[in-house]
């Protein structure tokens, strides 16, 4: 699955605030660590690809799940304010 058909099923008329939900959900429990062991390999692993370069060295390159990508800047999101906000409260005291 790619980043493409998450946004083409979120603005899909049929199935936008359902899937939406479900996605949330998703995210959500993946956050919170709940994902079930069982899942994890497939879910936190990724497609390794080899990539020639100008050298003649070959270069790996993993892609991860679009799944556990969303999750993860969902995360990045979340905690890029929280450093603003603490350092706003450090300079609202001085």
């Amino acid at each position: 699955m790619r980043p493409q058909h998450l946004k083409d099923m979120l603005l899909c008329r049929e199935s936008d605030t359902d899937f939406l939900a479900a996605l949330t959900g998703f995210t959500n429990v993946v956050l919170a660590g709940l994902c079930p062991k069982e899942v994890t390999p497939f879910l936190f692993g990724g497609r390794l690809l080899a990539l020639n370069k100008k050298s003649g060295v070959i270069r790996p390159i993993a892609v991860g799940v679009t799944l556990r990508r969303l999750a993860s800047k969902c995360a990045n999101t979340h905690g890029a304010w929280r450093p603003c906000s603490v350092l706003a409260s450090l300079v609202e005291g001085v």
